[in-house]
């Protein structure tokens, strides 16, 4: 019969393997300096080790960067899920979908381990997305149809004979069901998916 394994034996195990996962990973200390970068993040980003996370991030994403680090080190989050820009040794501006989590030694935070995936439109997206453009009520459509045109809430509300919030409400669902965020964006995906 086996033994667990001793406190600390899997650590160089699990670090090699976390060498060749296939997204970006990143360990960073409680001030925000990267101290280890996987393979792919490496390739992604060149040797960033010893730079600021928030060196990685567009300029106008690094104060989100560094409001993430502080969540976790200061403001006990025991992980954050957020989206932010970055720039890779390519000079490429692209949006990325970071998974991160603070690192303890114990009752202290002393870093940051994050994983990140390029937040892109997936297959498996774009499959869910079709399945809920066909889930949409017919008043959902109307209010889509009318976004389209660009119409306001208060334009919506006379043409439909509904009250304000009740449009709101509408497209609040609307959003939901095709899983965007904004009223250009569902206009965006429903006529990518030939919804309108």
């Amino acid at each position: 019969m086996s033994r667990p394994p001793e406190p600390g034996s899997l650590s160089i195990d699990v670090l090699e393997g976390l060498e060749r996962v296939g997204v970006p990973s990143y360990l960073a200390d409680r001030d925000g300096r990267i101290r280890w970068l996987n393979e792919e993040a490496l390739s992604l980003f060149g040797d960033a080790r010893g730079r600021l996370l928030s060196s990685l991030a567009a300029p106008d994403h690094a104060q989100r960067s560094r409001e993430q680090l502080a969540k976790k080190v200061v403001g006990g989050a025991r992980r954050t899920d957020f989206r932010i820009d970055a720039i890779g040794r390519n000079g490429k501006r692209t949006t990325w979908c970071i998974s991160s989590v603070p690192v303890r030694r114990g009752c202290d935070v002393v870093g940051v381990f994050g994983v990140a995936r390029p937040c892109g439109e997936t297959a498996r997206t774009r499959a869910e997305g079709a399945a809920a453009g066909s889930a949409l009520t017919p008043r959902q459509r109307e209010v889509l149809a009318l976004l389209a045109e660009g119409t306001s809430t208060t334009q919506i509300a006379a043409t439909l004979g509904l009250a304000e919030e009740t449009v709101r409400n509408h497209i609040r669902q609307l959003l939901r069901r095709l899983g965007v965020h904004t009223r250009l964006a569902a206009v965006a995906h429903a006529r990518r998916e030939g919804l309108i």
